[in-house]
């Protein structure tokens, strides 16, 4: 598992979001710095939220941009 900030992710990461397995499937940048809106896949639902830029992260696959 790494550990990475927001920054560093990109669409197609595997990331621990609620203490489960999530792929990212969209991320685009907030109006309001330094936040990211991040998308991604749980069950049949995608679901969007905001997280900071400095947020860190558990990784389980981390695809370069």
């Amino acid at each position: 598992m790494i550990k990475t900030n927001t920054r560093n992710l990109a669409v197609g990461a595997v990331v621990v979001i609620d203490g489960e397995a999530r792929i990212i499937t969209a991320m685009t940048k907030a109006w309001k710095a330094p936040e990211w809106y991040i998308t991604y896949i749980q069950g049949n639902n995608s679901i969007t939220r905001n997280f900071n830029s400095n947020k860190k992260w558990d990784v389980l696959d981390l695809v370069k941009p």
